[in-house]
């Protein structure tokens, strides 16, 4: 044990008054805030900015959302173009795979539309 370590040791902390407890409860009571208006956080006029902002940011995606959706009807008429690739199909030898492919894609659109 070193000279501090015995110093420390022999030191006693004086006896707290008798009346500190009261004069503390009695600060405490001082500062604390009478029932005043006191303004909460969240007390805020514009509160509803948020909201009303998020509802119109939800409408306006689902609105673009729905606007770039494409028409889900079948297709009523062979386009030009169906009918260079079903001509260079048949021409390479794979006219049955285009035909099914073409059906199976029909077959879809056409579930598509009736669901």
């Amino acid at each position: 044990m070193t000279d501090l370590d015995k110093l420390l040791n022999d030191v006693k902390a004086p006896e707290p008054r008798t009346s500190l407890k009261s004069d503390i409860l009695k600060e405490a009571r001082a500062q604390r805030p009478r029932k005043s208006h006191a303004v909460a956080a969240n007390d805020n006029k514009w509160v509803w900015v948020s909201g009303l902002a998020a509802c119109l940011l939800f409408i306006s995606i689902f609105t673009v959302s729905f606007l770039r959706t494409p028409d889900l009807q079948a297709p009523t008429s062979i386009t030009a173009e169906a009918k260079q690739w079903a001509e260079a199909a048949e021409v390479i030898g794979y006219d049955d795979l285009y035909a099914w492919v073409n059906e199976a894609d029909t077959a879809e659109e056409t579930e598509v539309q009736y669901n």
